[in-house]
């Protein structure tokens, strides 16, 4: 037993928002890294400089002499170094490792001996014995020199402070991206959404068109300027297979009319001989409606063969292939036959040039030009003349059926082309 996978129809509007969306996300996530990696450093440098200003302040307070260096440091003047609140730290040594002076805040414990030069200091972190997070800046600094000096020891010192306000910033400016990206997000679906619903609008409206197209309305093609420019061709070739059905229905009526127009009459006289037979049950009267029956019966399907042909040939008209038509020929056929079957000497006369080919549907001229005459001989006295004459037209031809005739009124000529019409 096989099972098929169900289609279910898609969505043009949720397909494009979700695509789009699936997009357009990442793009922002991305920015949004990128931002706040790029302000992260940014904080983290302005805290790092501030730090490095802080050892350029306390290198100008130390003095070398011989190889000794002293520090003329004021914990009156500096209290940030000795304060109990968010204190700040530092630390001066010697090249070899060994500690000049530390701030009172260190009590005792040593910041690590971690540095580079001025023009590129190392930034770290670090925890204090009591467990305090310590942003800290280490700078090999010359320092000043003393009188008898000629050259300078360098002198290590590794400044810190709490990061607590770096740590205030940094969460300010993830937050400040948070909220830059959701807004960014939130107004680019908007924008998205609007837009995809504004084109979607326009298919429905088309799709509203077409829902209202039916039996009475088919005449009534879509507007192709007013739909979306990438779907116009679809909806020429939807007119042009409106167009086409629009055909079908009207040959439809048009059978449909000639059909009850034509077999009016037959019935009607098949139900009148039926009453006669029914009036004088005998059996000459069931002898006439057997006959007259037979005789209706094959007028009617005379007639029904005759409309079915015609609705073939009007279908291959508009859709059919056209091909070479030899007209003179086709003509001389005609005309031959017509005269083999007139027995009451009429005299018909084909008047055409030697060649004339046109590409057209020869059904239906044959079909034509054999009514036409049918209808000559028909209709016209006895020992009279028909003229049947040919011409070239353009690309095309024109044929001209003349006879002579004492049934049409002038009232009747207006008639004349009308379907099924006789005089």
């Amino acid at each position: 037993m096989s099972s098929s996978r169900i289609a279910h129809p898609i969505s043009l509007y949720r397909y494009l928002l979700e695509r789009i969306l699936w997009c357009v996300v990442p793009i922002v996530l991305a920015g949004m890294a990128m931002h706040w990696y790029f302000e992260r450093g940014l904080l983290q440098r302005q805290f790092d400089e501030g730090l490095v200003e802080k050892a350029m302040t306390l290198a100008t307070l130390v003095t070398q002499h011989g190889e000794k260096l002293e520090l003329e440091f004021a914990d009156e003047f500096m209290s940030q170094y000795s304060r109990a609140e968010r204190p700040h730290y530092f630390q001066i040594r010697y090249p070899d490792g060994t500690s000049l002076e530390r701030s009172y805040s260190l009590h005792g414990e040593d910041l690590p001996f971690r540095h580079g030069p001025l023009s590129s200091p190392v930034a770290f972190e670090t925890s204090l014995a009591a467990g305090t997070k310590v942003r800290c800046v280490g700078i090999e600094f010359p320092p000043r020199l003393g009188p008898q000096e000629s050259t300078s020891l360098p002198v290590i010192i590794v400044v810190g402070a709490q990061p607590l306000q770096l740590q205030e910033a940094l969460r300010r400016g993830y937050a400040e991206v948070a909220i830059t990206g959701i807004v960014s997000l939130a107004g680019i679906a908007m924008v998205v959404w609007l837009a995809l619903r504004k084109g979607v609008q326009l298919l429905e409206r088309i799709v509203t068109e077409v829902e209202q197209i039916g039996p009475s309305s088919l005449d009534q093609p879509i507007d192709v300027d007013r739909a979306p420019e990438e779907i116009q061709p679809i909806v020429t070739s939807l007119n042009t297979s409106l167009q086409t059905i629009r055909g079908f229905v009207e040959r439809e009526r048009r059978f449909t009319a000639d059909v009850a127009h034509e077999l009016r009459t037959p019935i009607a006289e098949l139900r009148a001989a039926a009453d006669v037979a029914l009036r004088w049950p005998d059996e000459e009267s069931r002898q006439r409606l057997a006959v007259d029956a037979r005789a209706i019966a094959l007028q009617m399907g005379s007639l029904v063969e005759s409309l079915l042909e015609l609705a073939r040939l009007e279908s291959s008209a508009t859709h059919g292939q056209t091909e070479r038509v030899d007209l003179p020929q086709l003509l001389a056929n005609i005309v031959d036959h017509a005269r083999r079957s007139d027995a009451e000497g009429r005299e018909i006369v084909l008047d055409a040039p030697a060649e004339l080919v046109v590409k057209s549907h020869p059904q239906l001229w044959e079909v034509a030009a054999r009514n036409l005459l049918d209808n000559a001989v028909r209709y016209s006295p006895p020992g009279t003349r028909i003229d049947v004459r040919l011409r070239a037209d353009g690309e095309g031809a024109h044929l001209r059926v003349s006879n002579t005739t004492v049934s049409l009124d002038a009232a009747s000529v207006a008639r004349c082309t009308e379907r099924f019409w006789r005089g």
